[in-house]
């Protein structure tokens, strides 16, 4: 469920009225039609104060969906260019009207230059002409989706007492699921075992500033 946790989007918790933007048809002005555009980036979306929770019963939603055959992902296209540089693609088209692509690229050089290692998009289009209707960016759905996905497995297979959790690797993952498993869990301390010292420390300092041992 990589896009927009494959749910309709009243579902994923966005507002209604992005909902009803998305679906109002383009706009003519006699001789053109001009399809209208949400643009929205990584910080707008955080800003909307949707909870991992929230996005877990979004995913429950899309995997309920997917297997009443109503709801389609592609396999992942993935290049790697070179210079450890990754890019991946996917696809999805669910009964809500939308077909929805996702894009991200990891550069692991971008740090050194300021910029982020992972960048993406999400691109929303009608399911019935393709004309385009948003923009989102993929940075904060990723991070959000992946952790609340977890949360559906763990609530399945995890012990509901563990005070515990681990991570190999200290980026923006083990922020996202250290939160997300927080609410899940009566988490009391963090194990991490990552190679860069400086994201240790951040998730370290971020983990004991929700109470946790680290």
């Amino acid at each position: 469920m990589d896009i927009l946790c494959g749910a309709p989007l009243p579902e994923f918790g966005l507002p209604r009225r992005f909902h009803r933007d998305l679906h109002q048809g383009p706009v003519s002005d006699g001789s053109t039609f001009v399809a209208r555009r949400l643009d929205t980036t990584d910080e707008d979306l955080e800003g909307l104060g949707i909870q991992p929770p929230e996005v877990a019963v979004a995913i429950v939603s899309a995997l309920t969906t997917k297997a009443d055959g109503k709801f389609h992902t592609s396999l992942k296209t993935a290049i790697l260019p070179g210079d450890d540089r990754y890019g991946m693609f996917t696809l999805a088209v669910g009964d809500d009207g939308f077909i929805v692509t996702k894009q991200v690229t990891v550069c692991p050089n971008n740090p050194a230059e300021g910029a982020p290692a992972t960048t993406g998009a999400i691109m929303v289009m009608d399911g019935q002409t393709g004309l385009l209707r948003a923009v989102l960016g993929a940075n904060w759905i990723s991070a959000v989706k992946t952790a609340a996905l977890s949360m559906v497995a763990a609530r399945r297979l995890a012990d509901p007492g563990a005070e515990t959790i681990a991570f190999v690797g200290a980026g923006v993952q083990a922020h996202s699921h250290s939160v997300a498993f927080s609410e899940l869990f009566p988490l009391k301390r963090i194990r991490v075992f990552g190679r860069g010292k400086a994201n240790v420390d951040k998730l370290f300092g971020y983990s004991r500033n929700m109470g946790l041992v680290a």
